[in-house]
């Protein structure tokens, strides 16, 4: 995909309801859950390697990729994104595209959209409207059964940190 991200960093102040800086991979569930929540959305761009309001840090981009597909094979739905790795001022960056989806798209931590800034998860109403509104509603039914496998999988495995911590 081929655009001036230089001139993107020079007129990005501040994220944005299609836009998201990470200065470093946080993991791959919340890559998952960011990249499902824009889907859920307008679609957008996340820029990593990149702090707010546009300094270029850098990120390595075999740690990314690989952060990125385990994000992808997570994903619950018809899911539309790619990566690409562009060099700014020198250091790597990564650029994480999406589409916005035809169906609900969840995620490990649950089924979110992008609202404004911020990744806002969606209520019983807003999941019940939007399988209703897919074409396939064998395919939403399902991707809102596997989020919530995998949310439960979570569950368990901070339950048994908890459980060796104390």
């Amino acid at each position: 995909m081929a655009f001036n991200l230089k001139l993107l960093l020079s007129k990005a102040e501040y994220e944005s309801e299609t836009l998201k800086f990470d200065e470093r991979i946080n993991s791959p569930e919340l890559l998952a859950r960011d990249i499902s929540a824009f889907s859920n959305a307008k679609g957008g761009m996340i820029l990593l390697g990149v702090r707010e309001p546009g300094y270029v840090v850098g990120i390595s981009e075999t740690k990314l990729k690989k952060c990125f597909d385990t994000a992808m094979d997570s994903i619950a739905g018809p899911i539309r994104a790619e990566i690409e790795f562009l060099i700014v001022e020198g250091k790597n960056v990564g650029l994480i595209h999406i589409k916005n989806s035809d169906g609900i798209v969840g995620s490990p931590y649950g089924i979110y959209r992008r609202e404004g800034e911020v990744m806002a998860p969606l209520n019983a109403e807003d999941i019940i409207n939007g399988v209703h509104k897919d074409k396939n509603i064998n395919e939403s039914i399902s991707t809102v059964s596997k989020t919530i496998f995998q949310q439960n999988k979570l569950i368990e495995k901070i339950s048994f940190s908890f459980d060796n911590a104390n």
